[in-house]
């Protein structure tokens, strides 16, 4: 598109001149077109007043008049300059004719270049070939970046597609994990209730102890003691026996023998056998002792005190750490269903997420659409669609209406689409600007001279007409009427615009100006006037018809 643009720029640079030269051209054959026009004008009005001297210059004295009878010629009509003739009719209608057929084609010519010469304008814009040029650069350094950015979009797609199937398997991980958890939530509870089972029975056989342990130590040293009592009791009972039956014995003794007591027996004699059952008795009791002593030498009984301890403090612990860990417990359970409620959630949002991000490019880019055809943000013209068409034909018309106006100014002004903002932000799009080629800027049209509007407003006109006839399938308009404006014309001003007039009737069309500028019937062949009387309606008092 730039490189065409380029193109048409240069084209643009060269039909700018060819048109100057195409419109002098014309300004030329409008020129020698009013000058021959003038002149046959001229020459008829002397026929026409020539001829009553040329029917005086064959009246013969006594003979009637060919025109009125009469046979009395008493002030036959006389003229000092020299009568013109057919042949000169002739010779300046062929003038005419000629200077006609040259204006139109310089019309044509002109048309043709500033034709060519807009449709350039179009496809080169408003740039120059410098700014084409420029833009050229930039365009291709953006093209570069472009290039890089598909590439590094290329690569962030397959990281994207990676990223995608490790957040899929990490889903399908997840999945497994929250059914693992489950079943450990199931067994958790079934082993929560078969350990409050035990715990029951744990406490009601621990009693007033520590623990079960404590319990069954206690009762195994107990047993042990009971145990070894009994033993020990009965060993007494047998020695008390065999004491009381040796006592009986010794006592018998004692009084078959004379003795008081013992002590005076042992005083008296100890004998073998009496010394080994002391011994027996002293080794049995040493036994006993020792076998205690083992007792509570056992590991499980290491540190016991010496009196019983109060376990009320432990268990009153024991019950809070429980209530506590049953608190942890329920509150991770509550924990991971809510991990899983949004991890459900987190994905749905994804999920919406995506698409909302597709649905909202798409609704950003359908509400800037909606904008710029409507005129707003971020169209920086304020120039609704059906404007922007419009002003596609308005600049097709002020091109036209240019090569009429160049004409008739002098190639002073030339007429300019104007599609600035208005004020405080109004919509634009089809305004006008002039331009004067004196000062080199452009300016609102209301600052022309009421001449020169109407020299505006006339080229508009006839360009109107030509873009009509034009895009109607070179359907022609013949005819084009003209209603007052003229009186705010000088000279100058007039003779351009007659002159453009005469142009475009020499051209085959129908002028037809209404006016009361008395300036103007003088120039205009064929009148028709129009007088107002007292009865209330208009009658025609005089046709002058010239062809």
């Amino acid at each position: 598109r730039l490189r065409a643009a380029e193109g048409a720029a240069g084209q643009v640079r060269r039909l700018d001149a060819e048109l100057e030269v195409a419109h002098r051209a014309d300004a030329v054959a409008a020129g020698e077109n009013a000058a021959a026009a003038v002149r046959y004008q001229t020459l008829v009005d002397r026929r026409l007043a020539g001829h009553a001297v040329e029917l005086a210059s064959h009246l013969v004295p006594g003979e009637p008049c060919e025109v009125c009878g009469s046979t009395a010629h008493p002030a036959p009509a006389t003229g000092d300059e020299e009568p013109v003739t057919e042949a000169d009719i002739v010779a300046a209608r062929a003038c005419l004719k000629q200077a006609q057929t040259r204006l139109d084609q310089t019309h044509v010519a002109a048309g043709t270049v500033a034709t060519d010469l807009a449709e350039a304008r179009a496809r080169a814009g408003e740039r120059t070939i410098d700014e084409i040029v420029a833009e050229m650069a930039a365009s291709e350094v953006a093209l570069a970046a472009a290039v890089n950015a598909g590439v590094r979009a290329a690569a962030l797609g397959l990281d994207k597609s990676r990223l995608r199937a490790e957040l899929d398997e990490a889903g399908r991980a997840l999945a497994g994990l929250c059914s693992a958890r489950d079943v450990a939530a199931v067994q958790l509870a079934e082993r929560r209730s078969a350990r409050q089972a035990i715990d029951d029975r744990v406490s009601a056989q621990r009693g007033d102890f520590a623990s079960v342990g404590h319990r069954v130590d206690r009762l195994r040293a107990e047993l042990a003691s009971a145990r070894a009592l009994g033993e020990a009791l009965d060993h007494s009972r047998e020695r008390r026996s065999l004491r009381n039956a040796a006592g009986a014995s010794v006592q018998a003794q004692l009084d078959r023998e004379g003795f008081v007591d013992e002590q005076d027996v042992a005083a008296a004699h100890q004998n073998d056998a009496d010394v080994r059952q002391l011994e027996e008795l002293i080794r049995g009791h040493d036994d006993s002792r020792a076998a205690a002593r083992s007792v509570l030498a056992e590991p499980a009984l290491t540190g016991l005190p010496a009196g019983l301890t109060d376990v009320g403090p432990a268990r009153e612990t024991l019950v809070t750490a429980a209530a506590e860990r049953d608190a942890a417990l329920a509150e991770r359970g509550s924990l991971g269903e809510r991990v899983a409620v949004m991890t459900g959630l987190v994905t749905d949002a994804r999920v919406h997420f995506d698409a909302g991000a597709e649905l909202l490019s798409t609704q950003t880019q359908v509400r800037e659409l909606a904008a710029a055809v409507h005129g707003d943000e971020p169209n920086t013209k304020r120039m609704r669609l059906e404007t922007y068409v419009l002003a596609a034909q308005l600049e097709q018309i002020i091109a036209a209406a240019n090569n009429r106006l160049r004409t008739m100014t002098g190639g002073r002004y030339t007429l300019e689409h104007d599609d600035s903002v208005q004020f405080r932000g109004g919509q634009s799009g089809l305004g006008l600007m002039i331009r004067d080629a004196h000062t080199g800027r452009a300016r609102p049209t209301q600052s022309l001279s009421g001449g020169e509007t109407f020299l505006a407003s006339l080229a508009l006109a006839l360009g109107l007409a030509e873009i009509v006839s034009n895009q109607a399938g070179g359907i022609a308009l013949d005819t084009l009427f003209v209603d007052e404006g003229f009186g705010s014309l000088d000279g100058a001003t007039l003779e351009t615009a007659m002159s453009t007039l005469d142009g475009l009737r020499a051209g085959g069309r129908t002028i037809g100006l209404i006016s009361h500028v008395d300036s103007m019937k003088e120039q205009i062949p064929a009148k028709l006037v129009i007088t107002v009387t007292d009865q209330g309606f208009s009658e025609i008092d005089e046709v002058l018809v010239s062809v």
